[in-house]
């Protein structure tokens, strides 16, 4: 089941389920050089991150093993 798990976990990297979901901010933060205050509604898109070569090299490509050496 462990390779199950990765094969569905990858799935849901490529194609999430979700277009987007939103998050509010507890406190003043700073994103690529830009301030955001407290209590500022955003939305955060899956696809986009699932896509960034930063968090998931060759993230074009089905890769199920990168799922494998997780630390819980």
């Amino acid at each position: 089941l462990v390779y199950t798990n990765a094969v569905f976990k990858e799935a849901l990297r490529k194609w999430p389920p979700i277009a987007a979901f939103s998050r509010t901010t507890t406190e003043e933060i700073e994103i690529c050089g830009k301030k955001i205050p407290a209590n500022t509604w955003f939305y955060v898109s899956p696809f986009v991150m699932a896509r960034s070569e930063k968090y998931f090299p060759q993230p074009d490509e089905f890769i199920p093993e990168r799922f494998l050496n997780e630390h819980p």
